[in-house]
């Protein structure tokens, strides 16, 4: 089985090593050499960086053709932008996940890293930008949060 874990939970603060290298939470670790997919992406304005695993980014591109709300254009031109903003990535045998320096660039990474659990992929971020983004979650689920009362 080469893939990684799938609902992950937890979110992490780990070092950027000089090379742009981090260690993956043990318990988020795959086997060595999966293929995983880095997509420089936002999430609430913020930049991050998400990690999928090949077949949970196949899914997500099958869910989006599949939409009947958007033209074929539509979904072409997310779809294409989706593959032109990824870059192929593996775990080495330390534990180790190389993050391209563009990447790094656009996620405004330096020396320490939180790692965010989404279920079925991870968010990289910047620790300052994760704090405000996590502010701008809980203001936009408030109404939802208030019905179920989980935070």
């Amino acid at each position: 089985m080469n893939s990684v874990q799938t609902n992950l939970f937890g979110a992490h603060l780990h070092k950027l090593d000089p090379k742009n290298r981090i260690s993956m939470p043990a318990e988020w670790r795959s086997e060595e050499n999966c293929t995983l997919l880095l997509l420089a992406s936002k999430r609430l304005g913020y930049p991050t960086i998400k990690i999928y695993a090949k077949d949970d980014f196949l899914e997500l591109i099958a869910n989006i053709k599949a939409n009947p709300r958007y033209s074929v254009a539509q979904k072409d031109l997310l779809i294409g932008k989706m593959y032109a903003n990824c870059v192929k990535a593996s775990i080495n045998s330390q534990g180790k996940l190389l993050i391209p320096k563009a990447m790094c660039t656009h996620a405004n990474l330096t020396s320490m890293v939180n790692f965010v659990s989404r279920g079925s992929y991870i968010e990289l971020w910047e620790p300052g930008a994760y704090e405000e983004a996590s502010k701008l979650e809980y203001q936009n689920i408030a109404e939802i949060n208030e019905e179920y009362g989980i935070f």
